[in-house]
C-alpha cells in the first residue's frame, strides 16, 4: 500500500484497514502522494486510501478503479462511487479534517491585508 509517508492520513487508514478486515500488507512510504500516485497507476503498488479529491481527476481513466468511499454516505460529486458498507466493509468510516498552520510569530488572520 502506498502512502504519502510514516503517519500521513493514507498510513493510519491502512492500519485501520487491516485491523477490521484482519489483513497484513506491507506499506510503501514515497515523498508525497503524487509519487504514489504514479506507482499505483504504474501498478508498482496495490492500493492506496486517500482523500477522494485527489483520485478524482484520474476517475475514468483506465489507471485506476474506486472500490469505495470511507464516509457513511455517498459523495455527491461522485455519487457512483459506494460507500464501504455498500462494497461489503460495513463500519468502515475515515473522516479528515484540514487546518492552517504558520509560524508562531505570523500576524492573526484578522490582522492580514485582504488580497482578495
Amino acid at each position: 500500500m502506498g502512502i504519502a509517508g510514516v503517519g500521513a492520513t493514507g498510513h493510519l487508514a491502512g492500519i485501520a484497514f487491516q485491523k477490521q478486515t484482519g489483513t497484513r500488507f506491507q506499506f510503501v512510504p514515497y515523498r508525497g502522494n503524487a509519487p504514489a500516485m504514479q506507482d499505483l497507476l504504474a501498478e508498482q503498488i496495490d492500493l492506496m486510501i486517500e482523500p477522494a479529491s485527489n483520485f478524482k481527476p484520474l476517475l475514468g481513466t483506465d489507471g485506476i478503479k474506486p472500490y469505495a468511499i470511507t464516509g457513511t454516505k455517498r459523495l455527491p460529486s461522485l455519487p457512483d462511487i459506494p460507500t464501504a458498507d455498500e462494497a461489503g466493509l460495513p463500519g468502515f468510516y475515515l473522516g479528515s479534517w484540514s487546518g492552517m498552520w504558520a509560524p508562531k510569530r505570523t500576524p492573526s488572520l484578522r490582522s492580514a491585508p485582504r488580497a482578495f
